[in-house]
This record gives C-alpha cells, structure tokens and sequence, in this order.
C-alpha cells in the first residue's frame, strides 16, 4: 500500500494543484501550489531540496570562513565504498556504522565534522553498489593511509578517494556543499520517452500481464549517471522496475544525507557545544525559511484545497495546515502546553517540556478522542473525574 501511494504520488508530482488560502478570513491571501511528492527518485523534486540545502548549509560553510572558524584549505571531499550488499537498507546502515568509527575512533579530533550523503545504485548483478559521500572539515591524511584505514575496519574494501575543495570559488560554501550535492540529489529521469528498453512487445496499458522476471527486466536508464559512465567510459546504470521498488521502500524514512560532528545542531544545558549550534545562535545572520505561508500575511494557518478532487458530498478537498489545526484544538482543549518550533521535543533548565507542533497536535487529538468516548460512555461525571486526572 505504501508503495502505490509513493508511485501514484509521483506520478502527479507537479501535476496535481491545491489552493492555499489563509485561516484568518479578514486576511483574504491564496495562492496556487503543485503538490511534490519528495521521493528520492523524482527529479523535479531533487531541484527543489538541493537548492535548500545549498542555502541551509552554504550559508553555514561561509559564515564559518568569514569568522575564522574553519580555514578553506581544511574542507575536503572524500569518497568512501563498500563491497557489493544484497540488502540495500543493511548495507545503508553498515557503512554509516563503518564511516561513524573512522571518524571517532580512527581520527577523533582529526575529522572535526562535515556533511555525508550515502548513494546506492544496482550493478546488474542483483547486488546494490552503496558508497557515500561527504564534505569534511579535517585535517591532512593521505589517500593511502586512508584507504588501509577504511579497508580495515570494513574488512577488505579499500576503494576510497580524498581530494581538497577548490579554496578560490567565489561562493565557496555553495561550492563545497555541491561537491556532495551533485551525487545524492539528481533523481532518476522515469518519463515514459527515456525508457530506453521494453520486454518483446509490451505497451504500458498491458502491464498487468507483467510477471515478476518481465519486471525485473524492464530497464530504465539513470540519465544523470549514464552521461558520468560515458565521461569515465563505464557501463551506464540501469535500474529495473524491482530496483527501483526496493529503492523505495527499502530505504524509507532513512536519512541519506546528514550532518555530523561540529555541523550538528547539538546543545548541552541549553548553550550550543558545536560550531553549527552557534551560527543558528547568532541573531546577525540572515536565513531563508522555506515552509507554506499566507502569501499576504505570512501566517502558518492555512487551509490547503484540492482544485480537482471532490467528497462525496461534491465539495473539494479541504485540509488544514499543522499550525491551524493546532490553534483549532485548542480553542476546545483544557491542556496546558508549551509548543516550540523545534522539530523534537525539548525540556527546559526549569524542567519543563517544550512540545514539536507534531507531538502537540497528537496530544490534542488525543484529548478530543477521549473526551468524546467518554462523554457519549459515561456522561459529564465521568469525564469531570478525568480531567482531575493529572499526567506528566
């Protein structure tokens, strides 16, 4: 089922629009937006995520350079690979494992922090190719100290590449950070017109018919990869349906790219302990927030309306923002919480929390669930010895 959903959202991506219109009606803002599907695979939507990443982290390598934080010469690009995996998601999660010990039993202190972007791509063989990919504020090792050092802790795979970022680009860190960029955000190109080979005589209205082996040999050609196979004159990457499947599911809700070290937003006690957490800290940078708001009056309550789709009563498809819904509940909520904009939970030097709008909108979801049940099973006095309840 998750699957379908994934392939029927990419099949509209771009396709399908919704109109935004502000909650506050004296407001009056909307706007028309495409709905993205955001998978890993879609190009349109690897446009949309490099660019915030080049400003998210860009923005963050040149606030470093300009405050004598991080020197130019000490940024590399580094490449790291693993011997061929049958499981994708096993793989992932080994040679994170693998790249985590170098970094802090290997080189602790030598390879300060930086960003990695796992890539992973069949060989034709029903084995995947999973390496990664990272930006590294360290220190100087050679290659050849490097590649013994990686070949012994992953047990004999020792294929790696480290070279300096270029010190003289003018924008140096949206430089730096598409060195990685270019690898893990390219999508596959998955239009009916680049589909390069068929099985016999097959169209797509006779895909049904399709068994498993014709699947697996229905190739579609990674475009962006193929032009770098002809550069270093290698075999293009194909991917079957099926890879493309495991793909998908199978590294689902996995982060492939990632900072680490001193590029983490990490506090202890409330006061930032690595170099990212103080540039967030700092007031004087000016940051570029991507999220969906009123196009008048910037406000996160919205409501999101489908221009195509109707219920069942015929009207169109309406959905509230996280903010507006929020703010809805609580007009009806007893509950006293504390929201943050963090995306995790956070507790206070007094000790008290400070909800994700996620955690609070489930709370809130909750508290009405029960009020309900309880209200049409026990009445008003089974609902008023509920509320004397109290809950940490």
């Amino acid at each position: 089922a998750d699957l379908k959903r994934m392939v029927e959202n990419f099949r509209d991506c771009g396709i399908d629009m919704f109109r935004l219109e502000c909650g506050d009606k004296q407001c009056g803002g909307a706007k028309i937006i495409p709905k993205r599907c955001k998978l890993r695979i879609c190009p349109k939507c690897a446009i949309a995520r490099k660019i915030r990443y080049q400003e998210k982290y860009g923005r963050f390598l040149n606030w470093g350079v300009d405050h004598g934080h991080i020197d130019r010469d000490e940024v590399s690009f580094i490449t790291l690979t693993l011997r061929n995996v049958e499981d994708v998601r096993d793989g992932k999660i080994k040679i994170q494992q693998y790249f985590k010990k170098l970094r802090l039993e290997v080189y602790p202190g030598k390879i300060r922090g930086g960003w990695v972007a796992y890539e992973s791509h069949p060989d034709g063989e029903g084995k995947h190719n999973i390496h990664l990919h990272a930006e590294a504020w360290m220190g100087f090792i050679k290659q050849e100290e490097l590649s013994a050092e990686w070949g012994r802790i992953t047990g004999g795979s020792d294929i790696v590449w480290i070279e300096r970022i270029d010190p003289t680009e003018e924008d140096f860190g949206k430089s730096a950070i598409n060195y990685i960029l270019k690898y893990c955000l390219k999508g596959l190109d998955l239009e009916y017109n680049q589909l390069l080979d068929t099985v016999g005589d097959y169209q797509p209205t006779d895909s049904l018919s399709f068994t498993k082996s014709d699947w697996e040999n229905f190739y579609i050609y990674d475009s962006a990869l193929d032009t770098e196979s002809k550069r270093r004159k290698k075999k293009p990457v194909k991917w079957s349906v099926v890879d493309i499947a495991d793909y998908m599911v199978s590294l689902r809700k996995m982060r492939m790219v990632q900072p680490f070290g001193e590029f983490c937003a990490r506090k202890v006690d409330g006061e930032p302990k690595t170099l990212y957490a103080r540039y967030l800290a700092d007031d004087s940078v000016t940051r570029e927030v991507h999220s969906l708001v009123c196009p008048s009056c910037k406000s996160d309550k919205f409501w999101l309306i489908h221009c195509y789709e109707k219920d069942s009563d015929g009207r169109y498809l309406r959905f509230k923002s996280q903010a507006l819904a929020i703010a809805d509940a609580l007009l009806d909520s007893e509950l006293e919480l504390n929201i943050g904009s963090s995306d995790s939970d956070e507790k206070d030097e007094n000790g008290d929390w400070h909800l994700s709008p996620s955690t609070a909108l489930k709370l809130l979801k909750a508290e009405r669930e029960m009020m309900s049940h309880y209200r049409h099973q026990g009445g008003a006095d089974q609902w008023g010895a509920l509320r004397a309840v109290s809950y940490e």
